[in-house]
């Protein structure tokens, strides 16, 4: 038996500042683009993070999005949008 403090835990560093959150405590997940947006209250009250998944992990359609440089900034705002 394991005491709940001896499990791993998966983080990702929030870029901007917003500090190591973990993994599935995300806002939002669109697996389409592969984008997660995650809070940090105690750092940066108000403000949404966005971390991608790696291109290599993206469908061909989406890795074809995010080289069109206007596809890939209306990705980012839809998911701002839908995050607010």
């Amino acid at each position: 038996m394991t005491a709940g403090y001896n499990m791993p835990a998966f983080v990702v560093d929030a870029p901007g500042g917003g500090g190591k959150r973990l993994i599935h405590s995300y806002e939002r997940y669109d697996r389409y683009s592969g984008l997660s947006t995650f809070t940090a209250p105690a750092v940066k009250a108000g403000r949404l993070f966005l971390y991608p998944d790696p291109l290599h992990a993206l469908s061909p359609d989406a890795r074809r999005d995010w080289l069109d440089p206007q596809r890939a900034q209306a990705m980012v705002a839809d998911m701002q949008r839908q995050s607010a």
